[in-house]
């Protein structure tokens, strides 16, 4: 029994390490604008800035920026949420119509 569970966890952290993997890499395919938005809308969505500060919160990002901004973003524990927020601050969702 304890090595069932044991097991599972282990399938388990491995799918969400495998999932955290392909993330990170999507990330850090994207353009260098793309990072610095996605980074600017994180910070929109969890309260750091608002769409009238859009601006300042890329030229932010981009002072900040290197070669650790999915590793950043990653290590956000509410991503999710924050991309989410940040993108109804705009109008706009991630869920389908």
């Amino acid at each position: 029994m304890a090595s069932e569970q044991r097991g599972r966890r282990d399938r388990s952290s491995a799918g969400t390490i495998s999932r955290g993997g392909e993330l990170a890499s999507f990330i850090s395919g994207l353009s260098v604008d793309e990072q610095l938005d996605l980074v600017a809308l994180a910070w929109i969505g969890r309260g750091t800035g608002t769409i009238d500060e859009w601006q300042n919160l890329r030229a932010e990002a981009a002072r900040e920026h290197n070669s650790r901004i999915a590793r950043y973003l990653l290590g956000l524990p509410l991503l999710g949420d924050y991309l989410e927020e940040g993108l109804s601050e705009f109008g706009r969702s991630c869920t389908a119509p």
